[in-house]
C-alpha cells in the first residue's frame, strides 16, 4: 500500500521533509514563546500537521488537470471501513493528540480539523496537477480521527490523573475567543470553497461515484505493470452495476482515447478498450506483430500479467481481425467435450504492437 502511494508520489518523502522542518521549528519556537514548559508537543503538533499537508496536497504522479467538483454523500456510512476512509482517519490521529497535550482544548482540536479537512478538499479540487478527489466521506474521517485522539487523550487522563496534561483555557473570555476564531474560519473556507467548485450530491443507492485517490494510485500501478508504461488517467469512478466478471465493486478508469475497468479490491484489470490503442512496452521480443505466432506469444504474457489461468482443456484461438485492419483477435477458451465456450480472456492488437481491446471476464472470487 505504501509503497503504491510512494509510486504514484515520487516527491511526498522530499514534500514531508521540507514541511517538517518548517512546522516542527515553528511549534518549538510557539511553544517557548508562551511559556509552555512541554515545548516537545508543539514541536510534534507541527510534525503531525506536516504529515497531513505533505500526504494530501502532494502532486500525484502524470497527474495534470483538476476536477472542480466535490462529491457530497448524502450516506457517509457507506464508505466506513474502506481502506481510504481508514487512512483518512489515521491521518488525523497523531496530529490532534499532539495539540491536546500541546495544551489545546478539545473543542478547538476538532473544530480546527473540521476547518483543515474541509480547506485541504477544496483545495485538492483547484490545485492543478494535486490529483485527488473532493470528498465529504474524506472530512467525516478526518474529524472522526480528531474524535478518537480527543477521546484517547481524556481516558488516559481519566485513568492516570494526569489531566493538567491537557491544558483548558483560563478563562471563558478565552473560550470565546478561540471558537470565534476558528468557527469565522470555518466559514469563510466554506464561501471560498463552495464559489470555486460544482457540487455532487450522491447518495449510498447512486451506483456510480467519484473513486478516491488510493484507488485511483492502485489502478493506476495495475495498468502500468499491464502495459509496460503508465496512462495519464484523467476521470476515476465507482460502480456498483452489474458486470460480466461478478465484481461487486468496479473502478472505471478513464484516460483521453480509452477506458479499463477494474474490480475492487484487488485492482485487477478486467476490460481495456482504446480508440487509438495503447502503445505496448516492457514486452519480450519486438513491438511489431506480424504473425499469428507473435500474437499468441503476447498473448501469453498478458496473460500471466494478468494472472489469467490457462489450463490444459484452454482453446487459444489467433485470426485476423478486419475492423480495424491490421489487427489480430486473440481468444482464450475452455473446451468441454469438444465443445469451446464463450471466450473467457480477449485481445484486439494491432500489428505494430497497440492494444484495442481487453476483455477478461474470470469470475471475481
Amino acid at each position: 500500500m505504501f509503497s503504491a502511494i510512494l509510486s504514484a508520489q515520487p516527491v511526498l518523502i522530499f514534500v514531508f521533509l521540507v514541511t517538517s522542518a518548517l512546522l516542527v521549528s515553528l511549534g518549538f519556537l510557539i511553544g517557548r514563546k508562551i511559556g509552555y514548559p512541554r515545548r516537545i508537543y508543539w514541536a510534534a503538533a507541527g510534525l503531525g500537521l506536516s504529515i497531513v499537508l505533505s500526504a494530501t496536497l502532494t502532486p500525484a504522479k502524470n497527474s495534470s488537470g483538476y476536477s472542480g467538483t466535490c462529491t457530497i454523500s448524502k450516506d457517509f456510512l457507506d464508505s466506513v471501513g474502506t481502506e481510504q476512509w481508514s487512512l483518512n482517519l489515521l491521518l488525523f490521529v497523531p496530529m490532534s493528540v499532539a495539540f491536546l497535550l500541546a495544551g489545546a482544548s478539545s473543542g478547538s482540536v476538532i473544530v480546527g480539523a473540521a476547518v483543515l479537512s474541509t480547506g485541504i478538499e477544496f483545495a485538492q479540487a483547484n490545485i492543478p496537477g494535486v490529483g485527488r478527489a473532493c470528498d465529504s466521506d474524506d472530512v467525516i474521517a478526518n474529524i472522526a480521527g480528531a474524535l478518537i485522539a480527543t477521546v484517547t487523550i481524556a481516558v488516559y487522563s481519566l485513568l492516570t490523573g494526569k489531566r493538567q496534561q491537557v491544558r483548558l483555557p483560563e478563562s471563558r473570555t478565552k473560550w470565546s475567543r478561540a471558537y470565534l476564531l476558528e468557527v469565522s474560519t470555518g466559514v469563510v473556507v466554506l464561501l471560498v470553497g463552495f464559489s470555486t467548485v460544482t457540487l455532487n450530491i450522491v447518495s449510498s443507492s447512486t451506483p456510480i461515484k467519484e473513486a478516491g485517490a488510493n484507488d485511483t494510485q492502485s489502478a493506476s500501478n495495475s495498468l502500468e505493470k499491464l502495459f509496460g508504461h503508465r496512462v495519464d488517467i484523467t476521470h476515476t469512478q465507482t460502480s456498483r452495476l452489474p458486470n460480466e466478471y461478478k465484481a461487486k465493486i468496479t473502478l472505471i478508469i478513464s484516460w483521453h482515447d480509452g477506458i479499463a475497468e477494474l474490480s475492487l479490491p484487488d485492482h485487477r484489470v478486467h476490460t481495456v478498450d482504446s480508440t487509438a490503442g495503447v502503445p505496448l512496452s516492457g514486452f519480450r521480443g519486438p513491438s511489431q506483430i506480424l504473425n499469428e505466432a507473435t500474437a499468441k506469444s503476447r498473448a501469453a504474457e498478458f496473460a500471466a500479467r494478468d494472472l489469467v489461468s490457462v489450463k490444459d482443456n484452454t482453446k487459444i484461438s489467433v485470426e485476423a481481425e478486419r475492423n480495424p485492419r491490421s489487427a489480430w483477435r486473440v481468444t482464450y477458451s475452455q473446451e468441454v467435450g469438444g465443445v469451446a465456450s464463450p471466450p473467457y480472456f480477449e485481445l484486439i492488437f494491432t500489428k505494430d504492437g497497440r492494444l484495442m481491446k481487453l476483455a477478461n471476464t474470470t469470475t471475481v472470487q
